[in-house]
C-alpha cells in the first residue's frame, strides 16, 4: 500500500511498507502490515521470496555508502525477525531497490544506476558460487537494459520467462495531439506512452549469460 496508515494513533502517514494476506479457505484474508523488523519508519518496497520463504525486499536504510539497498529476512513461525543487509559489498557499492531472488536462491537480479551501465537505471545480476559466495553485478546488457530506466524484474511461476519493465522505447515513436480527454485515454491505453512497459523475454538469455560468466 502506498501511503501506509500510520504506525498507530497519532502519528504521520507513513511512506510505504510490506504487507500480507493470508489464504483461507473462503479467499484471503485481510490485509496486514508485516511487524518490525521487517517494516520500519524506513520505506520497505519489493518483496521477492525465495523457495525457502525467505524474504527480499527493498529498504532506504542506509547500507555502506548508500541510501539503501536489498535486505533479506530470513522467516520463523508467523514471522521475519531477522533482517540482514544482503551481501554488503553488492549493495553498498550498487544500492537496490525493487529485487528479484530466484527460487533457489543461486541468482539475484536488481536495478542500479552504478557507472558503466547503458543509460538511467540498468538491471544487474548476481549468481551465487560454489563456496556460497555471489559474484561481482554483471550488467543484462542492450538486450534487458537501454538508455532509459529498467527495473521491476520478476518471473514466471513456471521459471520459463523473465519480465521486467522499462520506459525505453522505439525512436521513432511518437504520441498523437491531445485535443481531448478522450485523447489522453487512448493515449494510456497503448505502449510507448512514456510510462513504462512491461517487457518479457525467454529464461533461455539467462542460461547463456550464466555460462559466459563462469568462463571468467
Amino acid at each position: 500500500m502506498l501511503p501506509s496508515p500510520p504506525l498507530s494513533a497519532g502519528d504521520q502517514e507513513k511512506d510505504s511498507d510490506i504487507w500480507a494476506a493470508d489464504r483461507t479457505t473462503s479467499g484471503w484474508g485481510q490485509p496486514r502490515r508485516l511487524d518490525a523488523p521487517v517494516n520500519t519508519q524506513a520505506l520497505e518496497v519489493y518483496p521477492s521470496f525465495a523457495g525457502n520463504g525467505t524474504l527480499y525486499f527493498g529498504l532506504s536504510r542506509p547500507v555502506g555508502a548508500k541510501a539503501g539497498g536489498i535486505f533479506g529476512a530470513v522467516p520463523a513461525p508467523g514471522l521475519f525477525p531477522n533482517v540482514e543487509a544482503f551481501d554488503e559489498r553488492i549493495v553498498s557499492e550498487c544500492g537496490g531497490g525493487n529485487v528479484f531472488i530466484a527460487p533457489d536462491e543461486h541468482t539475484i537480479i536488481f536495478p542500479s544506476n552504478r557507472a558503466g551501465g547503458y543509460g538511467n537505471s540498468d538491471l544487474y545480476f548476481s549468481f551465487r558460487s560454489g563456496d556460497g559466495a555471489w559474484t561481482a553485478p554483471q550488467n543484462l546488457g542492450p538486450t534487458i537494459n537501454s538508455t532509459y530506466q529498467e527495473y521491476c524484474p520478476s518471473l514466471s511461476p513456471d521459471g520459463k520467462y523473465f519480465f521486467f519493465s522499462s520506459y525505453k522505447r522505439p525512436e521513432d515513436s511518437t504520441l498523437p495531439a491531445v485535443r481531448s480527454h478522450n485523447d489522453i485515454l487512448q493515449i494510456y491505453q497503448r505502449p510507448y506512452n512514456g510510462a513504462g512497459d512491461l517487457y518479457w523475454v525467454d529464461v533461455a538469455f539467462f542460461h547463456t549469460l550464466r555460462e559466459k560468466s563462469s568462463r571468467h
